[in-house]
């Protein structure tokens, strides 16, 4: 008897949390994907297959569901990766094309806050921010860091600060390469 209460239970809940005719676990296919996601894998002379693509569920939207689609074989952080929203007639669009490493947070709106990385180059890290406004995501925060011996600083400020704490910490070498990448001294 007791089994069958929480059993019903669960049952309850999962219909509370759901909406009627919708799935308690979302999930996208390949053949859902947008044209333009495909584009890359239909270059290719095999069609695309559920192996090409990482997807997983982000965030539940007002009129469906989000999901982060990326490429299975690339690793990179130059990579593109894709959110996807999917409506609940099964119709799916991009809302936001990215390169970088993706994360998403809950914001205080409907749709979640995307933060991505990507590394620039050796010694240059860019930060970006994507809110939801006027019916599709826009950049409102963009950061560029410079990245010295695995040290992020933002600005001349910032940097200048760290090479002096490294000048206090008696590490002069360190120091040094901060000032020679951010303020393009060569040192000798």
């Amino acid at each position: 008897m007791r089994i069958r209460k929480y059993f019903f239970g669960a049952l309850l809940a999962i219909g509370v949390c759901t909406s009627s005719g919708e799935s308690s676990n979302p999930t996208l296919g390949v053949a859902e994907l947008p044209a333009d996601v495909l584009r890359d894998c239909a270059a290719d002379a095999t069609p695309c297959q559920e192996d090409n693509f990482k997807i997983h569920w982000v965030a539940r939207l007002p009129e469906g569901h989000l999901f982060l689609v990326k490429l299975a074989h690339c690793d990179d952080e130059s990579c593109d990766s894709w959110l996807i929203a999917k409506n609940e007639r099964g119709e799916t669009r991009v809302m936001l094309s990215v390169a970088g490493d993706v994360r998403v947070e809950q914001g205080t709106g409907k749709y979640p806050i995307v933060r991505t990385r990507a590394e620039l180059s050796e010694n240059y890290t860019s930060y970006a921010r994507y809110d939801w406004s006027d019916g599709h995501y826009a950049r409102t925060e963009t950061r560029l860091m410079h990245r010295i011996d695995g040290f992020e600083c933002a600005g001349e400020d910032d940097c200048d600060a760290a090479a002096t704490r490294a000048l206090r910490d008696k590490q002069a070498g360190r120091a040094v390469r901060i000032w020679q990448q951010v303020h393009g001294v060569n040192w000798i």
